[in-house]
């Protein structure tokens, strides 16, 4: 099998879990096949040498993208085989999930950078007439103490 193309929509997967082409191509693989496979098989199918694969494989489940069960088709002694697979459900909930976190947290980081950039730029200076603060400083503290909410 030829390496297969990968969306141009699924490349910020590999921003926000870290991954490979190689990696992500694995996760379309048993998305799109929806087949459990064990490492032997996946290395076969998309062409990659099995020691590849289980460290592929072994890293795209830390991130929780794929799933892997005991494989009952092969009886071996010493290590039991697995079969890995996508729970199209389960994954499709977590990478929404994953990516509203990270949005909030590119927020938040966000809106401090540029609260300290404010500060420093233009320091606070309360306003002769009646002691309160311009309105610009307010409505940065006033969104600093939103998001702390």
């Amino acid at each position: 099998m030829e390496k297969m193309e990968i969306p141009k929509e699924l490349k910020p997967l590999t921003f926000i879990y870290d991954l490979n082409e190689r990696e992500l191509e694995i996760f379309l693989y048993l998305a799109k096949t929806k087949e459990q496979l064990n490492a032997d098989e996946l290395s076969e199918k998309l062409n990659i040498s099995r020691s590849c694969i289980m460290g592929y494989i072994k890293k795209l489940e830390n991130k929780g993208l794929i799933l892997k069960k005991r494989d009952v088709r092969t009886i071996r002694r010493g290590k039991p085989q697995y079969l890995y697979y996508v729970d199209n459900t389960k994954v499709r909930e977590k990478i929404v999930n994953d990516i509203i976190e990270l949005a909030v947290e590119v927020r938040k980081s966000f809106i401090n950078y540029l609260n300290d950039l404010t500060a420093t730029a233009w320091p606070i200076k309360k306003s002769s007439e009646n002691g309160t603060l311009p309105r610009s400083t307010r409505s940065n503290i006033e969104i600093e103490q939103s998001n702390e909410a």
